[in-house]
C-alpha cells in the first residue's frame, strides 16, 4: 500500500511540473511570435527608407512605396502585414497566424500616415500586449 501511495505522490508531482513547464513554454512561444512581428516591421521600415531614398522624382521629390509589392517585400510565412501609404508617409500593422489578432499585434508608422494602434511614436514599433508575456 505504501508503494502505491509513493507512486501516486510522484505522479502528482510530475503532473504539476508538467503543467508549469507547459505554461512557461506557451508564454515563450507567444513572445517569440511577437518578436517575429517586431522584426518584420523593422525590416519594413528599412525597406521603405531605401525605397524613399532611391525614388527621387525631380518634380515631386521622394515618395514611399504604397504597397508591399512595390518594395518586393515578403514577410515571414506566419506574419501578415497590412499597410496603408501615401507619398509622404505610411503605416503598417503586423499579425501572427499563430496568435489571436485581436490580442496580439504590432504596428509602426512614418510620416503623415494615420497610425494603426498602438503605434504612437514615428518609426517606433509598438505591440499589444505592451508588457512582456510570462
Amino acid at each position: 500500500m505504501r508503494k502505491i501511495l509513493e507512486t501516486a505522490v510522484v505522479l502528482a508531482l510530475v503532473a504539476v511540473l508538467t503543467a508549469v513547464i507547459a505554461a512557461r513554454f506557451n508564454g515563450a512561444r507567444r513572445e517569440a511570435h511577437l518578436v517575429a512581428m517586431r522584426a518584420e516591421l523593422r525590416n519594413l521600415v528599412t525597406a521603405q527608407e531605401i525605397f524613399y531614398d532611391v525614388t527621387t522624382d525631380s518634380r515631386e521629390g521622394s515618395r514611399y512605396a504604397e504597397n508591399l509589392e512595390d518594395l518586393a517585400f515578403v514577410p515571414e510565412e506566419d506574419v501578415r502585414i497590412e499597410m496603408r501609404a501615401g507619398r509622404s508617409g505610411w503605416a503598417a500593422r503586423a499579425e501572427s497566424a499563430k496568435l489571436d489578432p485581436d490580442e496580439y499585434f504590432c504596428s509602426v508608422f512614418v510620416g503623415d500616415a494615420e497610425p494603426y494602434p498602438p503605434a504612437h511614436s514615428e518609426g517606433a514599433v509598438a505591440c499589444e500586449p505592451q508588457r512582456r508575456l510570462r
